[in-house]
């Protein structure tokens, strides 16, 4: 039985049962029961497919299958917030490879969901396997340089803190500013967390509210999970960005490892950060001598199915992170003649490399007879490599 079938079945069953008395509801139980499962084992078995393209670029689409959130991420990567897209419905993910292959071969890239713990990146796919998302945690345990550089500017924006479970303040939170903030800064990308979800998780959390001339300005959510804290949930008054020129969420990190620091943990989760190199979060939180300690179950396998300018440009803005053989690497695209020293090595090391990467790969486009091995520095030899694209 179809889904749609059965959706039609779930309804007559929802008006039968309220004509009938609460003892024999029981009846019912097993087409409600039925209509789950088949329902939960639609979506892992199928998914959504749509082709995306530029609005200035039409004839050089994307074809893309998986979530819609991240449907919009990855086009707004592609062609920034100017793009087109068509649902082409849904395939069942055994038949993506064949169906793709045959219908949709008149596009420069291929990205599919994909679960990273299955599926391995074979010669004849020519990919990547880029986690949907990694996880981060700072070693708060030592007094770093980077803390007390800080201390003195939340000092001179007069910025305070205050911790809570207070449940009305956590609605006020959600409502005024964990809302209006990632929806405003992610868009329709935005995966945000429902009301309840989060509710019943209060009992483990504390809310971490900072304050300036009395007032409350942005927020984080401090989840206790096992023996590491996370951040859980960000927040801005109102959405309203320029409070991130006076400092709230430098200040939201500080007093949280100065307050769990002093209750006695070791190390704090900064939460999930997308596994591109270029985010605007993850260069943030660089700052705070981060090291990935592990990425989502999901990921984007990115197959680029042709040599045309187009994949050149994706690949040349989109540095990424992706897994090989069970590591995560770093993946930095440029064009062959503009890598000429050691110091441009170094200089691109220091840009993109995060701790708790296994190697940083720099993909050159582009004919280059050079050995190129010989212009890695020595003390990055071990971590870093030189490969034509």
């Amino acid at each position: 039985m179809s889904i749609s079938k059965l959706k039609e079945l779930t309804v007559i069953t929802r008006l039968a049962c309220q004509k009938t008395p609460n003892c024999f509801h029981w009846l019912f139980s097993p087409i409600k029961l039925l209509y789950r499962l088949i329902r939960q084992l639609n979506q892992k078995f199928r998914v959504n497919v749509w082709v995306i393209s530029g609005k200035e670029s039409p004839e050089t689409p994307i074809i893309f299958a998986g979530n819609g959130k991240n449907k919009n991420y990855i086009g707004t990567l592609a062609f920034d917030s100017s793009c087109n897209e068509i649902n082409m419905g849904k395939i069942r993910r055994g038949n993506l490879p064949k169906i793709i292959n045959k219908k949709y071969q008149d596009y420069f890239l291929r990205i599919l969901e994909v679960n990273n713990t299955s599926h391995r990146v074979s010669d004849a796919e020519k990919g990547f396997l880029i986690p949907c998302w990694i996880s981060q945690e700072a070693d708060i345990s030592v007094d770093t340089a980077t803390l007390r550089k800080y201390e003195k500017q939340i000092n001179k924006w007069n910025l305070q803190f205050e911790m809570t479970n207070e449940r009305y303040q956590f609605d006020k939170f959600y409502n005024t500013m964990h809302l209006p903030y990632i929806t405003k800064v992610y868009g329709n990308g935005a995966f945000l967390m429902p009301y309840e979800n989060m509710k019943k998780n209060l009992k483990k959390c504390d809310l971490l509210l900072i304050k300036k001339d009395n007032e409350h300005i942005g927020g984080n959510l401090i989840i206790y999970e096992k023996d590491v804290p996370r951040l859980w949930s960000l927040g801005i008054k109102d959405g309203n960005t320029d409070y991130l020129k006076t400092g709230v969420t430098i200040a939201i990190d500080y007093f949280a490892i100065k307050y769990l620091k002093q209750k006695g943990y070791k190390k704090l989760n900064f939460g999930g950060t997308r596994a591109f190199l270029h985010d605007g979060v993850l260069q943030y939180k660089k700052r705070w001598g981060l090291q990935i300690v592990g990425s989502s179950k999901m990921g984007f396998l990115i197959q680029p199915l042709t040599k045309s300018v187009n994949v050149k440009n994706f690949f040349l803005r989109n540095p990424f992170i992706y897994i090989e053989e069970d590591k995560l690497n770093g993946a930095v695209f440029i064009e062959s003649d503009q890598l000429c020293s050691q110091e441009d090595l170094k200089k691109i090391y220091k840009n993109y490399y995060v701790k708790g990467l296994s190697k940083l790969n720099i993909y050159l486009f582009g004919d280059n007879e050079r050995n190129t091995g010989e212009i890695i520095p020595p003390e990055l030899r071990e971590r870093m490599s030189i490969q034509l694209f």
